[in-house]
């Protein structure tokens, strides 16, 4: 009885920090404190980075998610990268909330921009097989605190996310759009301009190492724990961190952190700043004061972080602030920096280039070894670009025009295909 009553408070307030967080987010918009931030980015890779971590959170409600990008989508453009992400974040995220059967998808492709070469009109499209949203809401779904005719979890949220969104798109000169349909599912369309660039736009390095796919060998073996109350939240950054070759422990809270510390002894600490029973700045000033608490390497992965915040954060004995959504690059590079590990990286400077086959198909699939199919149904679940790039391989030495008919949909992102045609192999 005590225990449930402690929940539904420790719920509530959760509820209430949050709404605080968005409301400030939504003033700080309104009130012209946020800019355009154009630099530029790797739209499709970003755009890898957003699908990988939605499905992790798509799965554990047991749906599927598609990531369908146009063979003629630009790679290399300059925008606002941040406030894309976030709004794709909050987009994806309502969908698999208020979905609770079939499909998330996110759709992305352009159209010519005013005759401007330069530029192009980008097209993000999320769409689900949802609940829907009934025809008399759709005009006010945009505002402040409007939540649609939901019940269970679905209903929980602030009512400001989408709000958000309308805001942040209006930032960067673009439109917002949704149709939807009771039972049937929405679809958000996002409409913004960028920039068309060259490839040499962004480091020639970074562009050919985008992708970390393990640790380099002979390096000593790295502890990492992951302190976070929201168990998406976990799965997903330990996901990140046990696909490249890290050991990895979860803990719900700063008093579990504390715990482990003293018994496991991590190299590093990925710290939660708000967590129930007690929080990431207690806890991280906590362990600083343990035997070896100063040689730790603590990383506050935190979100929605102001300037005060940030000061906050660093003074209570975080060595480095990452904000979330978090993004495998940003993560990647701060543990490399602060352990001093090495990685190996996808080549994607030089693509591995396979000549024109046949249309790929069931059949063709179902003549590799059992074992294969089901490395592939599993890199295609979870959008693994690098661990597709591997089983390709395998499979060309004996199979060529499988491996070149896989090679040409996963060029195109087209995993959704992928995993259709293996059902047909079943």
């Amino acid at each position: 009885m005590h225990r449930n009553k402690v929940d539904i408070i420790r719920r509530s307030g959760d509820h209430l920090l949050e709404m605080i967080d968005e409301i400030l987010s939504l003033s700080r918009i309104e009130a012209g404190r946020v800019e355009l931030q154009q630099t530029p980015f790797d739209l499709v890779r970003n755009l890898d980075d957003i699908a990988q971590m939605i499905t992790v959170r798509a799965q554990a409600k047991g749906l599927r998610f598609d990531l369908e990008l146009d063979a003629t989508l630009p790679r290399i453009v300059r925008g606002d990268v941040g406030k894309m992400r976030q709004v794709l974040i909050n987009l994806l995220g309502n969908a698999a909330k208020f979905t609770q059967q079939g499909y998330v998808c996110l759709r992305a492709g352009t159209r010519p921009f005013d005759n401007d070469p330069s530029r192009v009109l980008l097209q993000l499209a999320v769409e689900d097989s949802g609940l829907g949203i009934p025809e008399e809401q759709l005009d006010a779904i945009f505002d402040s605190f409007i939540q649609g005719n939901h019940t269970g979890d679905a209903a929980e949220g602030t009512g400001l996310g989408l709000t958000i969104c309308r805001s942040l798109v209006d930032v960067m000169e673009g439109r917002i759009d949704v149709t939807s349909k009771p039972g049937e599912g929405s679809l958000f369309t996002v409409t913004v301009p960028i920039e068309l660039l060259e490839a040499d736009a962004l480091d020639h390095e970074a562009i050919g190492k985008t992708e970390v796919v393990g640790l380099k060998p002979g390096q000593t073996p790295k502890r990492i724990l992951v302190a976070d109350d929201n168990a998406d939240n976990r799965t997903l950054l330990t996901t990140m961190l046990e696909r490249i070759g890290f050991t990895v422990r979860e803990v719900p809270n700063g008093e579990s952190a504390i715990e482990a510390f003293r018994e496991w002894h991590p190299h590093l600490i990925c710290m939660d700043m708000r967590m129930p029973v007690m929080d990431g700045y207690t806890a991280t000033r906590a362990i600083r004061k343990l035997e070896g608490g100063e040689q730790v390497k603590i990383l506050s992965v935190t979100a929605s972080v102001f300037e005060e915040q940030r000061d906050k954060i660093l003074g209570s004995g975080c060595d480095e602030l990452v904000c979330k959504p978090i993004r495998e690059s940003e993560i990647f590079d701060a543990i490399g920096r602060h352990l001093g590990v090495e990685y190996r990286y996808a080549d994607t400077s030089q693509p591995h280039v396979l000549e024109v086959g046949p249309e790929l198909t069931g059949e063709m699939l179902s003549e590799l070894p059992p074992e294969l199919i089901a490395e592939l149904r599993h890199a295609t679940l979870v959008l693994d670009r690098a661990a597709m790039a591997m089983l390709i391989e395998r499979i060309e030495a004996h199979a060529p025009d499988t491996a070149r008919g896989l090679q040409r949909l996963v060029d195109n992102f087209q995993f959704g295909r992928i995993r259709d045609l293996l059902g047909d192999a079943i």
